[in-house]
């Protein structure tokens, strides 16, 4: 039967055997582990350093958040912005040296999320041969991770230790069992530590790299987007687009969940090296805030209006949980005129 029109071909539903399956997650695993051993994949220092030092300080009766930033007992140059709960996941790795502990997550992180990859699109696996993957490996990010969480409902959970792309991610499949179990790590940090959001909160000044794809030139393009609404990868572009989040490359591994088919997913590696090249390219940067606003622009034009283009080739058909249709059908008896498509 040939694909409807205006479709893409696509291979969803079609996984691979679980013996390969199990295969390439742990090589991919290895291979994201030994990405993040200091010295080998060096982009930057680990991210996952602060929060190893942040919940050392934590188990011994300190301030996580005090323990992070510039001349405190781990140096680095922003304060912790990371929420509390993911300074409680972060705990079971103390166990382990910093490094060993940044080598592991970004082990797990990968293998996860190339795991669920396999299960019913396999032309994701594209993903782990982009510059987004690469970065994220390196500096042991959380954006494999959450890209699995997202799939993988038991682990909606860790959606909330990055509340903004968590957001955009939930969107595209949102299920409660995420919220809920968010909601209860949240609980679990207010017991912990009732005073951490007022921590937090107090470092939102200090995060001028911190913006929303949509506020560069071309990034109120995304918004058509809209036109697709009921397609999951429609709404995760048009939240990426929206919320704010540092726009370096490695949080732009979650568009490769907008692709339907091997030659999209290859097209988008190869825009995502060219973004990168171009990032360098630019070189040098007065400040992270402004490679970041760089980095956005770029981005935009490279990779999240290519994915738009490739959401509007689509039908505006998908599964939508039937507690936003209801929501939607309200609207549209209150406003005169409007009418749900």
């Amino acid at each position: 039967m040939s694909a409807p029109l205006n479709s893409d071909a696509t291979d969803e539903g079609v996984g691979m055997p679980l013996n390969r399956r199990i295969f390439i997650a742990v090589v991919i695993g290895l291979c994201a582990a030994y990405l993040a051993w200091p010295g080998v994949g060096v982009v930057g220092a680990s991210d996952f350093n602060q929060l190893w030092y942040a919940a050392r300080a934590l188990l011994t009766g300190g301030s996580p958040y005090g323990a992070v930033g510039p001349g405190r007992t781990f140096d680095w140059p922003f304060p912790l912005f990371y929420p509390l709960p993911a300074v409680l996941v972060a705990v079971p790795f103390t166990a382990i040296s910093p490094a060993a502990a940044s080598m592991l997550f970004s082990g797990i992180a990968a293998s996860l999320m190339v795991w669920v990859f396999t299960r019913n699109a396999p032309y994701r696996l594209a993903a782990v041969l982009s510059f987004s993957f690469y970065y994220a490996a390196a500096i042991s990010q959380w954006s494999p991770l959450l890209i699995a969480s997202v799939l993988i409902p038991g682990l909606g959970f860790l959606l909330v230790v990055k509340p903004t792309i968590g957001l955009a991610l939930w969107l595209y499949k949102p299920h409660w069992q995420a919220v809920a179990g968010g909601v209860l790590l949240l609980l679990i940090s207010m017991v912990v530590r009732p005073e951490w959001p007022i921590e937090w909160m107090e470092t939102f000044g200090a995060g001028t790299h911190i913006r929303g794809p949509i506020t560069t030139l071309g990034g109120p393009l995304i918004l058509l987007a809209l036109l697709r609404w009921r397609r999951p990868e429609a709404r995760l572009l048009v939240a990426l687009a929206c919320v704010p989040h540092t726009t370096l490359l490695y949080e732009a591994l979650p568009l490769f969940l907008v692709p339907a088919s091997w030659t999209q997913s290859l097209v988008l590696v190869a825009l995502n090296w060219v973004a990168q090249i171009v990032v360098i390219t630019l070189q040098p940067y007065a400040s992270l805030a402004d490679r970041a606003r760089t980095s956005a622009t770029v981005s935009v034009a490279l990779l999240y209006l290519p994915c738009l283009i490739m959401i509007l080739r689509r039908p505006n058909e998908g599964d939508v949980p039937a507690w936003i249709t209801r929501g939607l059908d309200r609207a549209r008896t209150a406003i005169p005129g409007w009418s749900r498509t």
